[in-house]
């Protein structure tokens, strides 16, 4: 509300201070015009008022402030840390095939497709729990001063894995976790490339990662 009465105020007080000006200009520079009847005048003006109202009101609508993506954390405006946003990245993970699972144990469990199904959502949980394990422990040993690019190596194929078996389950959803995985995947192929185009640390893919998860959980639940 604050912000559309500014915008009223504006659009008033602009051409309110543009007519000011001109007839100071005017009257210090005796400039000549056309005679206008004396009864054009007020009709002249109240035009002119409304028509630069209307495009500085108009222009204000359109405008809005360049704002920088943040993050929401319940404890605080802090930044998540890379561990913090590791570990919501497999929440999101883990509660999306703990959904999986509990749909499938509502259903019929002799088919033949449910079957098929349950081994998939169980495979992923296997390899997903895998390779964070062996994330977390590689960022400790990161921060411990020790890098190996055989590990990392190692994690790029661990993480696209990942994403594989999350794609075999079928749904949209698991597509979409399927390329954050592949970016995770892209990342511990070459840290230091990454770091170079986006200008982070080690821990940069896991923020990006986040933000993805983010868009992806926030648009399923729009879509229900």
């Amino acid at each position: 509300m604050e912000s559309k009465l500014f915008r009223i105020f504006v659009s008033l007080g602009v051409p309110g201070l543009a007519l000011g000006i001109f007839y100071l200009l005017f009257r210090t520079f005796d400039w000549t015009f056309p005679i206008v009847p004396s009864n054009w005048v007020g009709p002249i003006i109240v035009l002119f008022m409304l028509l630069t109202s209307s495009i500085v009101f108009y222009a204000l609508t359109l405008w809005r402030p360049r704002t920088s993506p943040t993050f929401s954390v319940k404890s605080g405006d802090a930044p998540l840390s890379g561990a913090a946003a590791f570990q919501r990245v497999l929440e999101h993970i883990s509660t999306f095939l703990e959904q999986q699972s509990a749909a499938l144990s509502s259903q019929d469990s002799q088919t033949e497709n449910v079957d098929e199904q349950r081994k998939r959502v169980d495979a992923a949980k296997t390899v997903v729990q895998r390779a964070a394990n062996h994330t977390r422990h590689y960022i400790a040993d990161r921060r411990a001063g020790q890098r190996d690019r055989k590990i990392e190596r190692e994690l790029s194929d661990e993480w696209l894995e990942v994403g594989e078996h999350l794609r075999e389950i079928g749904s949209h959803k698991a597509d979409a976790l399927y390329m954050i995985c592949f970016r995770k995947a892209r990342y511990w192929s070459d840290t230091d490339g990454w770091n170079n185009s986006y200008s982070g640390g080690m821990d940069i893919s896991l923020e990006n990662i986040l933000s993805k998860v983010e868009e992806i959980t926030a648009s399923e639940a729009n879509a229900g």
